[in-house]
């Protein structure tokens, strides 16, 4: 599993605990790493980290899956939107999923300060499948949950993407 933008979360904590292997995390600040990797102490040994560009990285290798819980709707430009998706398409494996959560077209303009791109399932969707750079057949969603938080005054749609084989 790569982890997307996962710096300074807990996610693999709990994936490690519950016995998954192969963990990957990629995210832009050092920083974040760094904080991840002092929170799972001997454990940070067992998880690839990748301190990178996701828009400059190029995949060493394919991922069965790509988790994105916060970076894609930080990317406001349509350029940086289409790098997002050739990269993805780059990383995952094929018959992988990529799980992406953002905020739905009623959610928060702003997060932490920043822009964000608000998207729908099916924006999502169409920004994958639009990919000229594709190396793997389109993707379609799979079932997955909305949920709702206050916290944040908007949907934020999980949405589960695997390729159409």
């Amino acid at each position: 599993m790569l982890d997307v933008g996962g710096g300074a979360s807990r996610l693999l904590r709990a994936l490690l605990a519950a016995g998954y292997r192969d963990l990957s995390v990629l995210d832009v600040s050092k920083t974040a790493l760094s904080l991840a990797q002092s929170r799972l102490g001997k454990n940070a040994e067992r998880i690839t980290w990748i301190a990178a560009d996701l828009l400059a990285w190029g995949p060493p290798r394919r991922y069965f899956v790509w988790h994105d819980r916060a970076v894609l709707h930080f990317f406001v430009d349509p350029d940086d939107r289409r790098a997002y998706a050739q990269t993805l398409h780059k990383a995952v494996g094929p018959g992988g999923y990529a799980i992406i959560a953002g905020f739905a077209p009623s959610g928060p303009e702003q997060c932490s300060g920043l822009p964000v791109n608000r998207s729908s399932a099916d924006d999502i969707l169409d920004l994958l499948g639009s990919s000229s750079a594709r190396s793997t057949a389109p993707f379609r969603s799979t079932p997955h949950r909305r949920r709702r938080s206050s916290r944040l005054r908007g949907s934020r749609p999980g949405v589960g993407l695997r390729p159409e084989l």
